[in-house]
């Protein structure tokens, strides 16, 4: 049977009438989660496993990758607020942002669409976060470890975030957290492209003034000291 259940907005107005009749076992079997298995498997192995040969002690580790899980969620907000939504016609400005702003507003026309609601194009990823470990040659000995654990801990969170991303739009995820996920994701979708750019990390848009709340309060406020332009 087709499940076509959609969260809703405040109003109890349906945000997607997509179904959503994908499983666990439709994800871990998808060709881009494979790819994205090959590709960043053998990257956590090798940066965690010099993690651990560095540490002094667990604590340094742990400490690591909560920085690696903070600093990531919030550049993935920015980036996400003012990079994605961007299409620029230059070529160049193009290469150097590797056309992500086209590919995620082709995802925003096609929300839908199966085969983007993964990045495919991971290349450009690991080779940024490769560059990002080997500056642990350059970093003081007592922060190396730390370091390299919020490299991994950083590029786990954003393949975990392309995977619930996928279930965002595919899954039913009806667990009371992932649903509360699904509804913040599917506000910016289909309420306001100008809200809720976080995807799991939703303190962000809270705290920097984008949750749909904020955003749709703001609007209305703005509206309604507008002057009217109605004839008399």
């Amino acid at each position: 049977m087709t499940d076509q259940r959609a969260v809703t907005d405040d109003r109890g107005v349906k945000l997607s009438t997509a179904p959503r009749t994908r499983t666990l076992i439709d994800l871990l079997k998808y060709k881009t989660t494979s790819k994205l298995v090959k590709l960043w498997v053998p990257y956590w192995l090798a940066v965690g496993a010099a993690a651990v040969w560095l540490a002094g002690g667990p604590l340094e580790l742990v400490l690591g990758a909560a920085w690696g899980v903070l600093v990531y969620s919030l550049v993935e907000y920015l980036m996400h607020r003012f990079l994605y939504h961007w299409e620029p016609e230059n070529t160049f400005i193009r290469f150097i942002t590797a056309d992500v702003g086209r590919h995620h507003m082709r995802h925003h026309r096609e929300p839908s669409d199966y085969k983007a609601a993964i990045n495919a194009v991971q290349t450009p990823v690991i080779l940024l976060c490769s560059g990002l470990a080997l500056l642990v040659f350059i970093m003081p000995e007592g922060l190396k470890a730390a370091w390299l654990a919020s490299c991994v801990a950083g590029s786990m969170n954003y393949i975990a975030q392309e995977l619930i991303h996928f279930g965002t739009h595919h899954m039913p995820m009806n667990n009371r957290v992932l649903n509360i996920v699904k509804r913040h994701h599917m506000l910016h979708h289909y309420r306001s492209e100008d809200a809720n750019f976080g995807l799991f990390w939703t303190f962000w848009d809270r705290l920097l003034g984008t949750s749909y709340e904020q955003v749709a309060k703001k609007a209305k406020t703005s509206a309604a000291k507008e002057p009217s332009t109605e004839t008399r």
